[in-house]
């Protein structure tokens, strides 16, 4: 398992803002941006997510130019 860092943007999902790592890429993820829900919509760029996730989508992660990789280890 890899425990990766990166910068994603928030989609709206029916009527709910999901991080675009979260929706795409399975693992363990959680929000370290400390970005209250009430701004979500108005900053829908610059979320960061802390995620636990296998080699084989890691490297997924790390070729998607949507996203950034800010650390990874593991």
């Amino acid at each position: 398992m890899i425990r990766c860092t990166v910068e994603t943007t928030w989609v709206l999902v029916g009527d709910t803002y999901t991080a675009d790592v979260v929706r795409r890429y399975p693992g363990e993820w959680t929000d370290i941006s400390g970005q209250p829900d009430a701004q979500i919509s108005t900053h829908l760029d610059g979320a960061i997510f802390a995620g636990v996730v296998d080699a084989a989508v890691f490297a997924e992660i790390a070729a998607d130019p949507a996203l950034t990789v800010i650390h990874s280890e593991g």
